[in-house]
């Protein structure tokens, strides 16, 4: 498995997870925090030293 990073971004029905490189959201929630801290989580489950990035909105 390929180590990836994590990207939060701005989604149209609120805040989307997508491991770096893919099209399509792993998750999407309702809140920046909430992205934040699953993407952490999901980092920190596959013993990944990378860390989130957030993308700016255009």
């Amino acid at each position: 498995m390929a180590k990836k990073n994590q990207w939060v971004t701005i989604h149209p029905k609120g805040w989307a997870i997508k491991g770096e490189g893919n099209k399509r959201a792993t998750k999407v929630t309702k809140t920046q925090k909430e992205a934040i801290e699953i993407a952490k989580k999901k980092l920190k489950t596959k013993n990944l030293n990378c860390m989130y990035k957030i993308a700016k909105a255009k």
